[in-house]
């Protein structure tokens, strides 16, 4: 990991206190000198992850100093409990410690998490429009990329194909076809167009197939078009594209847990499985490796475009990271402001703005461009939001006592 460490700062963790509504769950750190940091679990099946934080991470983080970030996730990878027990649950909890961990730093220091890894001041940063729907037509989805476009300025979207896990099924038989022709005809040739497949297709031909119609229609990125743990099939399909000169590249990652496999597909020279790394901040561990992947897809040349699919906390990580980032070495936030159902971003048609349930500010779309309301009008520290008190008292609250058997157990071998 990279080494990230404010060696002045003696701070402990004295205090562990997870929220959730079953959807989303949030981590608030306290400290010996009374500094408070809020972090973001990994979503999905959250009432697990909260076990296992209580169980695995907060014991072994209790009483610890936050002055080195990479050291506590090593602490907790280390834990004897934690023998064989390392997946993407776990990685889900450490990410909920590290961001609250960062939020915390940045409180200390009065400064944004932006600046405090990079020395840079945040701006509004590109943002593309992200469909999670396979329900909708063509024509209907068209429309809704064209009006945020036309209230927003977004320039960029990306939309879905295939079949989820489909083994080389669509999710209606000639639907890719109608959305990628539809979204582009509607949004014409200068708007940016992205797919995502979720590991829709089994066969490397039946990929290739799918990636020479997308170049036809002058599509950006072909995201996770297989099962994730396929590498292999990622790399025939990005070979077959650089060999074939095809205008398109291969995207993936966002459900790569293991900091040495990211290493091993960036570090590569030739033969890599995609071109842009997308790490989840929720399902990698958390900003500091995520962080990581930033600098190692910076060195070798790949494009960063971190996966934050959400109306939670993630996108405004992914605005802080990608604002911390060399310029030319990352892509757009994912925005998931196109689709109605939970955790959409429903933009305001004239402002712009977006509140959401678990914090304040607002996050706004401008000209194209994300960024939280009133960031120029005062400093950011951390991640620059406050939890939002009403959503807070509606969850269900569990304090960490370092005195319960789950945090003393150990190992009887």
């Amino acid at each position: 990991m990279v080494n990230l460490s404010f060696s002045d700062y003696e701070g402990t963790i004295s205090g562990l206190e997870t929220f959730s509504d079953g959807e989303a769950a949030f981590l608030l750190l306290k400290t010996s000198d009374g500094l408070e940091g809020w972090g973001e679990f990994g979503g999905k099946d959250v009432d697990i992850t909260l076990e296992l934080f209580h169980r695995r991470v907060a014991p072994v983080v209790h009483g610890k100093k936050i002055n080195d970030p990479g050291a506590l996730i090593e602490a907790v990878i280390r834990f004897e409990l934690n023998y064989k027990m390392m997946g993407v649950q776990l990685s889900k909890a450490i990410a909920g410690l590290d961001s609250a961990v960062w939020d915390t730093l940045g409180k200390r220091y009065q400064k944004s998490v932006c600046e405090l890894i990079s020395g840079k001041c945040l701006q509004p940063y590109p943002c593309y429009a992200s469909s999670i729907s396979r329900k909708i037509s063509g024509e209907k989805l068209a429309t809704k990329l064209n009006q945020l476009r036309v209230d927003h300025g977004i320039q960029a979207f990306k939309i879905k194909i295939g079949k989820r896990m489909g083994k080389d099924e669509d999710e209606w038989e000639g639907r890719t076809e109608e959305v990628v022709k539809a979204c582009r005809t509607t949004l014409g040739i200068d708007c940016l167009i992205g797919v995502d497949a979720n590991g829709a297709y089994e066969n490397v031909e039946t990929a290739k197939n799918v990636a020479s119609f997308l170049e036809e229609h002058k599509i950006w990125f072909f995201e996770e078009p297989f099962p994730w743990v396929d590498y292999d099939k990622y790399t025939a399909l990005q070979k077959f594209l650089e060999e074939e000169k095809l205008d398109i590249f291969v995207a993936g990652g966002e459900q790569e847990f293991r900091l040495d496999i990211w290493k091993l597909m960036i570090i590569k020279n030739h033969n890599r499985p995609f071109l842009a790394s997308q790490p989840d901040f929720g399902y990698c561990g958390g900003p500091t490796i995520a962080f990581t992947i930033l600098k190692l897809s910076q060195q070798h040349g790949l494009t960063f475009m971190p996966h934050s699919p959400q109306g939670d906390l993630m996108p405004v990580m992914a605005w802080q990271m990608l604002c911390a980032s060399n310029p030319g070495t990352c892509s757009h936030i994912e925005l998931a402001c196109v689709d109605d159902g939970i955790a959409q971003i429903k933009l305001d048609p004239k402002s712009g703005e977006y509140s959401t349930k678990y914090f304040q500010p607002a996050v706004q779309v401008k000209n194209g461009k994300f960024s939280l309301k009133h960031h120029d009008e005062k400093p950011i520290v951390g991640w620059g939001i406050q939890m939002n008190k009403q959503w807070l008292a509606a969850s269900s609250q569990v304090i960490f006592s370092p005195d319960s058997d789950s945090a003393t157990k150990r190992s009887a071998l």
